[in-house]
């Protein structure tokens, strides 16, 4: 894992376990293992709402939504800081 990578999980981990105590009513670190699994295999957006909506139903769409929107801007801002 490079160091993208590891600063993306480390941001996301913490923003993915919120949402799914949120959504699920508990903890699940499965689920949050699974998420950050599909992440660092670079599944599409539309293949992770696919996979998530039968454990997340109608939330699926708009936590992949937050979820793509705090990618993009982690990997910027690791591509900015590394380059410095």
């Amino acid at each position: 894992m490079d160091n993208v990578q590891e600063s993306l999980e480390e941001t996301l981990r913490p923003w993915i376990t919120k949402k799914m105590q949120e959504y699920l009513g508990e903890e699940n670190p499965g689920m949050v293992e699974f998420v950050l699994n599909k992440l660092t295999a670079r599944i599409a957006p539309q293949a992770l709402v696919t996979s998530l909506a039968a454990a997340l139903d109608r939330e699926a769409e708009s936590f992949v939504q937050k979820l793509w929107r705090m990618v993009v801007f982690e990997s910027e801002r690791a591509r900015i800081l590394a380059s410095d």
